[in-house]
């Protein structure tokens, strides 16, 4: 596939002028050979030359290839990444970079680089996405191609954003493909991506290389993002020019749990005593939450490898530190779910709940002193307060905020079919200028629908718009559209 979408005759005429010069091709992580054969093979069929390149850092693999390929292919044994591979890839840029680079994790001390990419990724940074910042400095500027395989996460993991912001300004998108299957020996999901650079004279950003209706204006906080190229095979709705008064940022803080939490948490979590415990917060887990609902004592809960009909956390024993992170947690706020199809967020008015881990608490910025955006402090802050949360939370449940966090981040979950939530996705949700009291009064009452259907109108989109059909068939309601 890497080889039948890249490479076909009309750009090998045109790179090799006519056959009259060889078509040179790396692989800087070669392994047996086979990609450099499939591109020999159909250069072949043409009559054209090839000079092929691989690198491995596998001593069998450079044998096995070196046996495949015989003279056609020089094989370097050695790191691609290293500056001691890149000095030994040949004195010029190649025209096709094909490669299935390997995918190796920065969360474990075994496999670590140890910091930032050389080649511009972050220190948490798939190795895979080395090999794209490789791509870009050894590939020809005149029209190179660059084909390879990545794990999925890479098309919107934010340490990656700097090289993929790189290759945007660098090249245009010639084809793109994913799959929710596994395949090969990965334990990721992966895609593959075709790109032909340009001239540095042609460089330009990726607003301005894509037709204007290509990405949403929503979206354009994360530029660097390649989620859009899932959203839009996925046939995510575009919703065009939006009503707004900035984003969510501008009016909440933002915060996750983390694994110090998750393991704080494990001695207190106790199930619910209705006796006795009432004083006790409840341990809210992602699985509790729906747009809107939390059906905490309804629905079972999974904490710490056990499950709970209602868990409750006991903060005597907790430690000083969880102590204090636990009261920081108990205040009015907003609760987003993780790994949804749907923005998933639930109103916590009384800030009677305790988060879970990865769950992101959103708590309204009201000030009892000034006014911020709109919410005036006239007769107390805790109306302002309350006000405010329900408000979060009813622009969080709408087909607006599900439709941007798609065309921002697609392909950030355990699926293509998933959103990962994450609160810098939160954060960049998009702020309706029209007034929102009709989709409170809603969500207040339950009535999730016709909540978001109020969002979209305060956002200028029509009740009509093929957002709300899609939104409520990823709720999976059967109930139709009100009017």
């Amino acid at each position: 596939m890497l080889v039948e979408r890249t490479v076909d005759r009309l750009w090998v005429d045109a790179i090799t002028d006519h056959g009259s010069r060889a078509l040179t091709v790396l692989d800087p992580a070669c392994g047996d050979g086979r990609l450099l054969e499939a591109v020999r093979s159909r250069l072949t069929t043409w009559g054209i030359d090839c000079e092929l390149l691989g690198v491995d850092i596998d001593r069998e693999a450079v044998h096995a290839a070196r046996t495949r390929l015989g003279s056609s292919a020089v094989i370097i044994e050695g790191d691609a990444l290293s500056p001691l591979g890149i000095g030994g890839l040949g004195s010029g840029p190649c025209d096709l970079f094909i490669a299935n680079p390997p995918f190796i994790s920065q969360m474990s001390a075994h496999t670590t680089r140890g910091g930032s990419s050389p080649h511009g990724g972050g220190p948490y940074a798939d190795v895979a996405v080395e090999f794209c910042g490789l791509a870009l400095e050894v590939t020809s500027p005149d029209r190179g191609r660059i084909a390879m395989i990545l794990p999925q996460s890479l098309l919107t993991a934010r340490d990656a954003g700097p090289i993929r912001s790189q290759m945007d300004s660098a090249s245009t998108v010639l084809w793109d493909w994913h799959s929710d299957e596994f395949h090969f020996d990965a334990a990721v999901r992966v895609c593959a991506i075709g790109r032909e650079l340009r001239s540095k004279a042609d460089h330009a950003p990726l607003t301005d290389a894509l037709p204007t209706n290509a990405l949403p204006a929503h979206a354009l906080p994360h530029a660097d993002s390649w989620g859009h190229l899932i959203a839009a095979a996925r046939k995510v709705p575009r919703l065009g020019e939006l009503h707004t008064v900035g984003v969510l940022r501008d009016r909440a803080e933002l915060n996750a749990n983390f694994r110090d939490q998750y393991y704080g948490l494990i001695p207190a979590v106790k199930e619910s005593d209705p006796e006795c415990d009432h004083h006790l917060p409840p341990l809210i887990t992602t699985g509790l939450i729906d747009p809107g609902v939390c059906h905490w004592g309804i629905r079972p809960a999974r904490f710490a490898k056990l499950t709970f009909r209602a868990p409750r956390v006991d903060l005597a024993a907790l430690d000083a530190p969880m102590v204090a992170w636990a009261h920081r947690k108990l205040v009015p706020k907003v609760l987003v779910a993780t790994q949804t199809r749907v923005i998933e967020a639930v109103a916590d008015p009384t800030g009677a709940w305790l988060p879970g881990v990865p769950i992101t608490s959103v708590v309204p910025i009201c000030d009892p002193h000034t006014s911020i955006d709109g919410y005036e402090a006239i007769d107390g802050y805790e109306a302002d307060q309350d006000q405010a949360i329900w408000e979060i939370a009813a622009v969080l449940t709408s087909p607006v905020a599900t439709i941007a966090a798609w065309w921002a981040s697609a392909g950030s979950g355990l699926s293509s079919h998933t959103l990962r939530i994450s609160p810098r996705l939160i954060a960049d949700t998009p702020w309706p200028a029209g007034d929102l009291t009709e989709a409170v009064a809603h969500l207040r009452e339950g009535r999730i629908i016709e909540c978001g259907v109020a969002v979209t109108t305060a956002f200028g989109v029509g009740a009509d718009h093929p957002a709300l059909q899609w939104w409520l068939e990823s709720l999976g309601r059967t109930r139709k559209q009100p009017t």
